[in-house]
């Protein structure tokens, strides 16, 4: 009967921006809005620090534990770690490697004068300055001179618009 009665009722007249007040009416809404997602984001973004945090605080305990009971436990040790299975998971103690802090501009003289086999060439496209020189026709990227530009296309992206609210 519902579905009778919908048929035969007249649409609802739907809003329609026709004039600078509406258009200013519809941008407070969207303010308001976003006003409302970056409360809903700040106080839900707090509650999760806070949960998180519990969560990390629980998790740092156990695996201490867990490394107490490693150490006193037979383990599988290999050249690079020792490990212990458990029916739910498996412990693991893993030798790191050292950490290097580099600085290139002592290094990289060293090497090319000592090591050259080392030093590493990279070339790149200048990619700023050729979309300069170069036009788009089409799909081709065209140089000065007329000639297709080998190894790059142009794809055509659709307009987009986009309300700015202050």
């Amino acid at each position: 009967m519902s579905e009778l009665r919908a048929m035969n009722e007249e649409p609802e007249a739907r809003f329609v921006v026709d004039d600078d007040s509406k258009a200013e009416w519809c941008l407070e809404k969207i303010r308001e809005a976003n006003r409302d997602k970056e409360t809903w984001k700040a106080h839900f973004e707090g509650q999760y620090a806070k949960i998180a945090a519990e969560c990390d605080e629980t998790i740092q305990k156990m695996e201490m534990l867990l490394e107490e009971y490693f150490r006193n436990v037979p383990h599988r040790k290999t050249a690079t770690q020792e490990s212990y299975p458990l029916k739910g998971g498996k412990l693991v103690f893993k030798k790191q490697q050292p950490e290097f802090d580099r600085n290139d501009e002592k290094l990289i003289p060293w090497l090319e004068k000592n090591k050259p086999e080392f030093v590493k060439l990279k070339k790149a496209a200048d990619w700023d300055g050729l979309k300069k020189a170069c036009t788009v026709i089409g799909n081709e990227v065209v140089d000065e001179n007329g000639e297709i530009v080998p190894g790059v296309t142009a794809k055509e992206r659709p307009n987009i618009f986009k309300v700015e609210v202050k």
